[in-house]
């Protein structure tokens, strides 16, 4: 369950968390990926009282997997995420055209392609915002989206990091 803090959109204007902290977790050994995902809720709501922060997920080293996934606060307050995208994935992992279609089904956007022929930024990756009291949906959803589309698998070891959001 989320408290009544979490219910309040991110204050973009509000203190950064204080200091990075990280785990490393194997979703078999910890309940299988819903349970991680509830422990990743809390954990991200706790974290909301300190501060900002910016969460990313992915396979612990060594692991030849790139794909990973990141939760941090949206422009308007609301919960952005967003899961790997060809920008940043090496050539052989490039996603095919089903994991693309799959990220569709999943309700995630795709990456907005650079037209200007500089280096503007842009959203890269395939992307999602989520109203701050669906955090423990977007937990859900977000672990749910790294092992249909990019494999991730119950008994991989998962590296959680938590950095202040700047």
């Amino acid at each position: 369950m989320v408290d009544a803090r979490a219910l309040e959109p991110f204050d973009l204007n509000g203190p950064v968390l204080s200091e990075p902290r990280g785990f490393v977790v194997r979703p078999s050994a910890a309940g299988g990926f819903e349970a991680c995902a509830a422990a990743l809720s809390r954990l991200l709501t706790r974290a909301m009282d300190e501060g900002l922060w910016w969460a990313t997920i992915d396979l612990a080293e060594p692991h030849p997997n790139p794909g990973f996934a990141h939760l941090g606060p949206d422009d308007d307050g609301a919960l952005y995420t967003e899961v790997a995208g060809d920008y940043y994935l090496p050539p052989a992992a490039h996603l095919d055209d089903g994991q693309r279609t799959a990220l569709r089904e999943l309700g995630w956007g795709d990456p907005v392609p650079d037209l200007s022929g500089g280096d503007d930024i842009q959203p890269r990756n395939h992307t999602r915002s989520w109203p701050i009291d669906q955090l423990p949906t977007a937990c859900r959803h977000t672990l749910l989206t790294l092992a249909v589309v990019y494999g991730f698998h119950e008994d991989d070891r998962l590296a959680v990091r938590l950095d202040p959001f700047v």
